[in-house]
């Protein structure tokens, strides 16, 4: 599924907003045998809802579309291993804008009081 899904995600500016390493084994599982232990989760960020509807749309994903329906009938639950993430590339751009302002500032004020 991922083989498909990944190219289009990439074409559409998508990206992980969220990868964290498993904490323990799964606290809740449905549907699904011999799945108790996991490794890593993921979340991802899409740019906008006609991005989704664009893969969905997606010839290529028809193919695919059944292993996610199959993947919808169950769940697992497991935690994960908390750490600081910032999930928005357009945060850490406001953050070092504000940073540069800064220094910016802080330079020609020093100058000026000279």
């Amino acid at each position: 599924y991922m083989d498909c899904m990944l190219p289009q995600m990439l074409r559409r500016a998508s990206h992980p907003a969220f990868a964290r390493s498993a904490a323990f084994e799964a606290i809740d599982l449905v549907g699904i045998d011999g799945a108790r232990f996991w490794d890593q989760a993921a979340l991802v960020r899409y740019r906008s809802r006609r991005d989704i509807m664009e893969i969905i749309v997606n010839p290529q994903m028809r193919e695919r579309h059944p292993w996610k329906i199959a993947a919808l009938e169950k769940t697992i639950a497991f935690p994960v291993a908390p750490a600081l993430h910032f999930g928005d590339l357009r945060l850490l751009l406001a953050l070092a804008l504000l940073a540069a302002t800064a220094l910016a500032d802080l330079a020609i004020y020093r100058r000026s009081a000279r």
